[in-house]
């Protein structure tokens, strides 16, 4: 069970996701199902894609889950880098996103999202 139903850590904005269920104060975000927050977490990375130009596991990365939050970056990259098979700055394509976001929430709460809930999210967009 992912804990809020948000597998990717994602934190609250003044705008709201859709299915996005989080109580005022609330440090993280939180969804009604699982497949909600499976959406955000791929819409958020097409958007890193799209607005930021970032199209790589080291630049994707470097922004999602940056050193100067405590992480390490760097062991990030190295993980999802060797998971999907690809430098860590090798470019990513659109196809690639539910890879990553498996890869990315393994690292962010230690679980894994079957991918039928990913297929499941990724229609809803």
């Amino acid at each position: 069970m992912i804990k809020r139903n948000n597998p990717g850590n994602l934190r609250p904005s003044a705008q709201k996701w859709q299915g996005e269920i989080t109580r005022q104060g609330d440090k993280y975000c939180e969804f009604a199902t699982l497949e909600w927050g499976c959406r955000a977490m791929l819409k958020l990375l097409s958007t890193y894609r799209t607005k930021h130009k970032l199209t790589t596991v080291q630049g994707i990365i470097t922004r999602w889950a940056p050193p100067t939050d405590g992480n390490d970056t760097q062991g990030y990259i190295r993980y999802v880098s060797k998971r999907l098979g690809v430098a860590a700055g090798a470019h990513l394509s659109s196809a690639q996103d539910v890879a990553l976001a498996r890869a990315m929430t393994k690292v962010e709460t230690g679980q894994e999202v079957s991918i039928d809930v990913w297929e499941r999210a990724q229609a809803m967009i």
